[in-house]
């Protein structure tokens, strides 16, 4: 279960006065539905499907899906019974230095104001992760380069997404041994750090394609 819904649990004064004030000052942006539809659909996302072969080889994804069962959980708050209902997918291996990409997709069913909760926690959320790209909900990425954990390999990029759409977030992490552009300079960081970026551009986007594709079917 998400801390969210234990801090709605915690703070139930607070969080009612904050939910009930986002939805009379912000009907727009407050989802007037429970998100039940949404969260059906999540169960029944098989991410494994989703992101296509050419979208993983793009991002240099070459280990096979491992898909994750879907798991509902269920509490009471303050606001009402919250349900979330989590999918999940990984390709290749944390084990050792390699290509790895996992999904994970929450949708959130419960009454109005305890989603309008929800979803202003998850907007917050993806604001705070990296810079914006086009999706039909709010979508954020963030990409860094640093030394890879084991050798042979030298610079490892990993990135985040998330993404909120609708009463559904995802979130998205990626890791790559970043293919050798030009050497470093140990005596120039700028050509290190011109390196990173460029590292990193190499990764951004496919990965985002990868974010788009989830989105879309959201």
């Amino acid at each position: 279960m998400r801390r969210w819904i234990a801090g709605l649990c915690a703070g139930a004064a607070l969080a009612i006065a904050a939910a009930a004030l986002l939805v009379a000052s912000s009907s727009a942006a407050t989802p007037t539905a429970t998100g039940t539809a949404t969260a059906t659909a999540a169960s029944a996302l098989n991410l494994c499907k989703v992101v296509s072969a050419a979208r993983l080889k793009a991002a240099h994804i070459t280990g096979p899906c491992v898909k994750s069962p879907p798991v509902t959980h269920s509490q009471s708050s303050p606001l009402g019974v919250v349900q979330t209902v989590e999918s999940g997918a990984h390709w290749g291996t944390t084990s050792k230095v390699g290509h790895f990409l996992s999904i994970l997709v929450e949708s959130v069913s419960a009454p109005p104001a305890a989603l309008a909760y929800a979803v202003k926690i998850f907007r917050g959320s993806t604001y705070a992760n990296g810079a914006q790209f086009p999706v039909k909900g709010l979508a954020t990425e963030a990409l860094a380069t640093a030394s890879c954990p084991l050798p042979p390999e030298d610079d490892c990029t990993t990135g985040t997404i998330e993404e909120l759409i609708g009463s559904s977030f995802v979130t998205m992490s990626i890791h790559d041994p970043a293919p050798v552009i030009r050497p470093d300079n140990p005596a120039v960081p700028a050509v290190d750090e011109k390196n990173d970026v460029d590292q990193e551009d190499t990764l951004k986007a496919p990965f985002v394609k990868i974010g788009q594709a989830v989105a879309a079917r959201l």
